[in-house]
């Protein structure tokens, strides 16, 4: 308590003492600032990101690539891919989107579906807009509703063929920033590999140097979503650089603290 009292006694009477104290609680508040970038960066780092990618040739995506790549550490799934249109008939009217579709592993692993039961499609917002346009659905759906599109079982017509009565889902996390209408199905793995020409890769873990990419390409695939790879990467490096800089004011707070406090007496 004594020495309390002496210091604010001293903060009064000494510009010195109020420089260290100015110091000392900059540094600290700096210092709180700097975790809380470090802790930002690290889940940025550990976030789940997809990347596409394409054959480097004629062939397709080999099993050995896939197989190469599965076994990367920081890789959480694999899985072939193509697009394709899906045409949804619904009380008299037609809705034509692109689709995706991904095996029945990845959609269950990476996005947390059910694929049992009913085909079931994955739309977006953009989508789910569509369809109110056309009559389909007369209530907005949001993050507190059900998002399960009850009610609306269309007719869809995918690759040429009559495939039956599909339900849908209003998944908008599964497309990310994706504006256009979508959709995402699954499949089995003998369609998927009657088009080896794509595969999507769920990883859990990107570097700063994208040294992680560079060894998913080693495989001898190309990346498809380059634009969405240097997204993360350019994100990663400017939380790194704002971590670095504010390291930086933190340790020379502490600093002239000390130095004042060392060469002043006080």
């Amino acid at each position: 308590m004594r020495y309390i009292k002496d210091f604010l006694i001293k903060r009064k009477q000494s510009d010195v003492v109020k420089l260290i104290t100015l110091f000392v609680l900059a540094g600290m508040v700096m210092l709180g600032m700097t975790m809380q970038k470090g802790i930002a960066l690290y889940k940025l780092t550990k976030q789940l990101t997809e990347y596409v990618f394409m054959s480097g040739t004629s062939g397709g995506v080999t099993e050995n690539q896939i197989y190469y790549i599965q076994n990367l550490e920081y890789v959480e799934a694999v899985s072939r891919q193509y697009e394709t249109e899906l045409v949804l008939g619904y009380m008299g009217t037609e809705l034509i989107l692109p689709c995706r579709m991904l095996s029945r592993e990845y959609i269950e692993n990476i996005y947390g579906q059910s694929t049992l039961g009913m085909q079931t499609f994955y739309v977006n917002q953009a989508a789910y807009k569509e369809m109110q346009n056309a009559g389909w659905c007369s209530y907005v759906a949001d993050e507190n509703e059900e998002h399960v599109l009850a009610g609306i079982l269309p007719e869809y017509n995918m690759d040429g063929l009559d495939n039956g009565v599909a339900r849908l889902e209003l998944e908008p996390q599964i497309f990310g920033d994706e504006g256009m209408s979508s959709a995402v199905g699954a499949t089995d793995k003998a369609t998927l590999s009657e088009h080896p020409e794509m595969i999507r890769v769920a990883v859990t873990e990107n570097d700063l140097t994208g040294e992680n990419l560079r060894n998913l390409e080693k495989s001898g695939v190309v990346l498809v979503n380059e634009t969405e790879a240097n997204r993360v990467i350019w994100e990663q490096q400017a939380e790194y650089l704002r971590l670095k800089y504010e390291a930086v004011i933190t340790i020379l707070c502490f600093v002239a603290a000390w130095s004042l406090k060392k060469y002043s007496g006080s």
